[in-house]
């Protein structure tokens, strides 16, 4: 038979010691549309722990440079000049925050201005810029053959000249910088930590990913009782509990609506906690979430939590031991003291039970 004796006890109220689950952010997979042919990564200028922003040239793909924009939206086309739209806009909007074009030049029209901000976007991040299409470059090469045909031909005139040079002229606004949408991939404005990321030589067939990014803020998100939510307090402290050794501090950055309890989850308020920092934590990790300043303590007379038994019209007892064995022969006798129980935490519950002293001996398991 185990023993305790009952005693003064100072008890840190678990009933106000809440858990809930890290989130180091939001975590998304980065793929690239498919070219035409076999996708294959050739070079990576990213790794795990590294910050992704827009304008960065992640590496390449089949020998394509492949850079990281901030748009509203991904492509869902290859541009090139002449391109219209929306979506010819919104890479001109990221250009001119990259300070690459000027915002009177963002009209929604990819021109020349717009090709020449492309090329300085993947040039300037050690990237090769893509380049224009077979046909467009063959027609400039045309072009060009016809202009200096123009020019040599003593019987040419001067507006023949004229024609051909405005007909190169043409042929090279068409050949400027074009950005596929396999050159692309959507970052936060911010942007984002890598944590995961594709070896060079690895096929990206079947779009498979070329990294993961996880971004914004970590926190824990805790279900708090009604009556709890006051006690929470703005400053928190979180400790995983895996490892107590591992401990943060927290602000509690919102406190949402009243939700109605559902499966294993009670009733209560969503609390989301800001930690200000992650050092020892995982994304995943079960913590526990007290006011910055200790949870409330209570002290009165408390027997262990083990010695606590329930009775049949629902109340609880513990056994106090009358009449212990003398030189460990004997058996102890027993009698049922009924309890009423105040706060408990730290193994310990606080108890009114009437007849029970400081110093009674109850009994914590049989064998």
């Amino acid at each position: 038979m185990v023993t305790a004796k009952v005693a003064e006890h100072t008890v840190r109220n678990s009933d106000d010691l809440l858990t809930g689950t890290v989130s180091l952010g939001n975590t998304e997979a980065l793929t690239v549309p498919s070219p035409d042919g076999v996708a294959v990564v050739t070079k990576i200028n990213v790794g795990r722990g590294d910050v992704l922003r827009p304008g960065q040239v992640v590496g390449e793909v089949s020998g394509t440079s492949v850079v990281a924009l901030a748009l509203p939206f991904p492509l869902y086309r290859d541009l090139a000049p002449g391109d219209t739209g929306s979506d010819v806009k919104a890479v001109q909007d990221e250009l001119v925050t990259l300070g690459l074009m000027s915002s009177a030049a963002a009209d929604g029209t990819y021109g020349g201005g717009t090709a020449v901000a492309v090329a300085k976007l993947f040039s300037s991040g050690g990237g090769a810029p893509p380049p224009a299409s077979g046909d467009a470059r063959a027609a400039l090469a045309t072009a060009r053959q016809a202009l200096a045909d123009a020019k040599d031909d003593e019987g040419e005139t001067a507006s023949a000249v004229a024609s051909a040079s405005k007909a190169v002229a043409t042929a090279e606004a068409a050949a400027g910088t074009p950005l596929p949408r396999s050159a692309v991939v959507l970052v936060p404005a911010h942007g984002a930590e890598v944590v995961a990321v594709a070896k060079v030589g690895d096929s990206l067939a079947g779009g498979d990913d070329l990294l993961s990014v996880r971004s914004g803020s970590a926190t824990v998100t805790v279900r708090a009782a009604v009556d709890q939510v006051p006690k929470v307090g703005a400053a928190v402290r979180v400790a995983s509990v895996v490892d107590t050794s591992v401990s943060v501090d927290g602000v509690v950055s919102h406190v949402g609506q009243f939700t109605a309890g559902k499966d294993a989850q009670g009733p209560g308020n969503d609390v989301v906690v800001k930690l200000s920092s992650v050092h020892g934590l995982a994304d995943g990790d079960s913590v526990t979430v007290t006011p910055r300043s200790g949870a409330p303590t209570s002290k009165g007379l408390a027997v262990p939590l083990t010695s606590l038994r329930d009775a049949a019209d629902g109340s609880s007892y513990v056994l106090r031991v009358t009449n212990p064995p003398t030189g460990g022969k004997g058996h102890p006798t027993t009698e049922r003291v009924t309890v009423e129980l105040g706060a408990s935490g730290n193994g310990y519950a606080l108890v009114d039970g009437g007849s029970l002293r400081s110093g009674d001996v109850v009994v914590v398991s049989e064998p």
